[in-house]
């Protein structure tokens, strides 16, 4: 019987340090300023096409994104 559990917790130990590994390649957030692309401050939905240009529906109209320039 205490063999099993000491095989439970080594499974469980390994578990924990492949969870903490998968967790390292999250993409940071980065909050912008509607000053910063010149519209309107509330967004309300967005969308990237196959280019990977991001399309922001906002209240003064459509933004696109490509990453540096809006």
């Amino acid at each position: 019987m205490t063999m099993r559990i000491y095989i439970f917790i080594a499974i469980l130990f390994c578990l924990h340090f492949i969870s903490i590994q998968a967790q390292k390649g999250l993409p940071s957030l980065v909050n912008i300023s509607n000053k910063e692309y010149n519209a309107g401050s509330k967004n309300y939905d967005l969308i990237q096409d196959h280019r990977g240009i991001i399309h922001v529906a906002n209240q003064d109209g459509i933004l696109s994104f490509d990453g540096t320039y809006w």
